[in-house]
C-alpha cells in the first residue's frame, strides 16, 4: 500500500513539473505512430500497442553539463558519442512490478537501407523489477544481463534505428533461454524467433533512436 501511494504522488509531481526531464515521450498514441511510420513494428514483425511509457536515458556525460541525463523521444537522432554508456530504463504505467525483459535491437544491421534477415542485439536483459523506493518508476535487474550493452556503431549508410522493447517476463523465461542461440549470438537476431520460443507476449512498450 505504501509503495503505491507512493508512486502515485510520485506520478502527480512530474505532472507538475514536465520541464524536469530532459526530453522524454508522454503520449502511448504518439509514441506508436511514430513507431508505424517509421516501420519499425513491420520490419520486426511484432505488433506494437505499448500501456506504458518507456525510458531510456543515457548519462549525462555526453550532453550539456548541469542537464538531467538525455532521455529518448520516439524517434530522436543522437551523435554517437551520445550513446557510449549503458543506459537506464524507467516506466511510467500500469503493468505490474516486474519482472521485465529489456532488449535492444539495431532494426538496421548490418547496411541500411537493405538490412540482412535478422537485427543485431545491442542488449538484452531479464529480471528487471520496480523496487527503488527513493524513484519507482526506476527499473532495476537483479540478475546479470543476458547481452552486455553494446554501444551502437552503424556501418556508414543510411542512418540507423535502434529500437528498445520491453516485456512482460513469463514465469519460465530463465529455462527456456539458457543454453538457447539467444543468449549467445548477438549477430542476425531473428525478435519474432525469440518471442515464439520463449513464451513472450507482444512488446508493452518501447521507443527508438536514429543513429
Amino acid at each position: 500500500m505504501f509503495a503505491l501511494a507512493l508512486k502515485a504522488c510520485a506520478m502527480a509531481i512530474l505532472a507538475l513539473i514536465p520541464a524536469a526531464v530532459h526530453a522524454q515521450d508522454i503520449d502511448l498514441h504518439v509514441v506508436t505512430r511514430s513507431f508505424y511510420q517509421a516501420n519499425i513494428p513491420q520490419r520486426l514483425g511484432i505488433i506494437f500497442r505499448p500501456k506504458v511509457l518507456f525510458e531510456v536515458s543515457f548519462p549525462e556525460l555526453f550532453v550539456e553539463p548541469g542537464l538531467l541525463p538525455l532521455t529518448l523521444t520516439a524517434g530522436i537522432r543522437l551523435p554517437r558519442n551520445a550513446t557510449m554508456d549503458a543506459p537506464m530504463f524507467r516506466i511510467i504505467g500500469d503493468n505490474g512490478e516486474g519482472p521485465f525483459i529489456i532488449l535492444m535491437v539495431d532494426v538496421d544491421a548490418p547496411i541500411h537501407p537493405t538490412p540482412a534477415t535478422g537485427e543485431f542485439r545491442h542488449f538484452l536483459g531479464a529480471n528487471f523489477f520496480l523496487n527503488d523506493v527513493m524513484d519507482p518508476f526506476l527499473l532495476s535487474n537483479s540478475t546479470p544481463a543476458l547481452s552486455e550493452y553494446q554501444e551502437p556503431h552503424p556501418i556508414l549508410s543510411e542512418p540507423h534505428r535502434y529500437a528498445f522493447l520491453i516485456f512482460s517476463q513469463p514465469d519460465n523465461f530463465n529455462d527456456s533461454v539458457g543454453g538457447s542461440p539467444f543468449y549467445t549470438t548477438t549477430s542476425y537476431f531473428n525478435l519474432t524467433d525469440f518471442i515464439l520460443q520463449t513464451g513472450l507476449d507482444q512488446p508493452c512498450g518501447g521507443t527508438y533512436m536514429i543513429l
